[in-house]
């Protein structure tokens, strides 16, 4: 006998978790069932703001403070968190760590392209090329202008502030935090909007 219900992932292609049942009156047991491959929820209210955002990035999680996973591609930013395909890769671990009340949180690297050894020669070539311009130069052309006001807000500075010597150490600063924006992890979206569940019959 084979029982093919599905799971309760996408219950709008007819699939409710009914299946679960079935099998617990075969006798069999099941290992909890909770989302994978679905979207990240955040604590923070800044993703209101940046929602709608697609840009290339390296999501790295970390459970009770220990770097678990990571993965890099296309992210979206949304209203409540973040998702796309390297979110998704991440979730299963984030649903399953969520079961037992672990500390969750993410660090998000704008710039995964640019090794680490490099990125502060690539910061004093943009502090060189807007020196004597408007602040909001400096992530123009690099960030989705969403996401560059985001990082200025966060900053000391100010987008009709004048890139000088006095505010490079700042400037500096500003341009670090694009390779680790640090967010809450809070939870996942249910399974309904999940393209699959991790758990089952064991």
């Amino acid at each position: 006998v084979i029982l093919a219900a599905g799971s309760k992932a996408a219950a709008k292609l007819g699939s409710d978790g009914s299946g679960y049942d079935l099998a617990k009156m075969l006798g069999h047991k099941l290992v909890p069932v909770v989302p994978a491959l679905v979207q990240i929820r955040c604590r923070e209210k800044l993703y209101r703001q940046v929602a709608g955002v697609r840009t290339h990035g390296k999501v790295t999680v970390f459970i009770d403070g220990t770097e678990t996973a990571s993965d890099i591609g296309e992210l979206q930013l949304t209203d409540y968190g973040i998702s796309g395909i390297p979110v998704f890769q991440l979730s299963a671990a984030v649903s399953e760590a969520l079961q037992t009340n672990k500390k969750i949180s993410a660090s998000i690297d704008f710039f995964p392209a640019v090794p680490l050894s490099k990125w502060n020669e690539f910061c004093c070539r943009q502090y060189q090329a807007c020196c004597g311009k408007h602040v909001r130069f400096l992530a123009q052309g690099i960030l989705p202008s969403k996401l560059a006001q985001l990082f200025i807000e966060r900053s000391p500075l100010k987008a009709q502030d004048i890139v000088t010597a006095a505010n490079k150490n700042t400037v500096f600063s500003m341009l670090q935090n694009m390779r680790a924006l640090k967010t809450v992890v809070i939870g996942t979206n249910p399974a309904q909007n999940a393209q699959v569940c991790t758990g089952g019959i064991s």
